[in-house]
């Protein structure tokens, strides 16, 4: 017993007590991980990070390059940047379209072509020229002369001329000849032979046209022949 009447073993039981007390009404904080925070970069860290990755850089001059094609010979020796080939690049080769040849222009496409610009030219009986109107053997004489060739004023004469060629032989420019009454009385210029019939240009009572003289009912029957003048 104490000299306050109060014994040590209660004593020692009393503080043992306060002390539990005390760590039972401690706080405990958890965190969790969305909870933690991170700590920020500062403004004078960041920079001294990017300057030292600023450093590692190994400057690069390309002042002086050129690209593969675009180097002469005296840029051979120079060295490319780095991640360049020294390669020369291949270009397509490009067309020279004003010095390319022409498709050539022979005698028979220059007369059909130059026929066709008088389609619809009204009939004109002995007419020679587009400003009074055409006859057939006017027609094909006028689209002659166009190739420095003459031609008789009409088609009997004009059928005695030439060189005389199968029908199915018949070509662009060659001339057909048809008859009434067994003489001759009509002339056209084949524009083209092909499996869909024979096609010709001629000036008739419509003007000047073109018809596939193989299938007209009023044609076939009267074709006499077929004559060439070109070679």
């Amino acid at each position: 017993m104490s000299r306050n009447g109060i014994s040590p073993l209660l004593l020692l039981f009393g503080l043992i007590l306060m002390s539990a007390s005390c760590s039972l009404s401690r706080k405990t904080t958890v965190y969790t991980p969305t909870e933690r925070e991170t700590p920020e970069l500062s403004e004078k860290s960041a920079a001294d990070t990017f300057r030292l990755s600023q450093e590692n850089l190994e400057p690069v001059d390309i002042s002086d390059y050129k690209p593969p094609f675009m180097r002469d010979e005296e840029d051979e020796d120079k060295p490319l940047p780095p991640g360049t080939s020294a390669e020369k690049e291949e270009t397509p080769d490009l067309v020279d379209r004003e010095t390319s040849e022409a498709p050539e222009v022979t005698e028979r496409s220059k007369l059909v072509s130059f026929g066709k610009q008088f389609l619809g030219t009204p009939y004109k009986y002995a007419g020679k020229t587009p400003d009074t109107g055409f006859d057939c053997s006017g027609f094909t004489s006028f689209c002659y002369k166009e190739i420095g060739k003459q031609l008789s004023g009409a088609s009997r004469y004009q059928a005695q001329e030439g060189k005389k060629i199968p029908l199915e032989k018949a070509q662009a420019g060659d001339l057909i000849f048809f008859e009434k009454g067994g003489k001759i009385n009509h002339v056209a210029m084949v524009v083209k032979n092909t499996e869909d019939g024979i096609f010709v240009i001629h000036s008739t009572s419509r003007g000047v046209v073109i018809d596939n003289i193989s299938i007209s009912t009023y044609w076939k029957p009267k074709i006499k022949m077929a004559r060439t003048f070109l070679e």
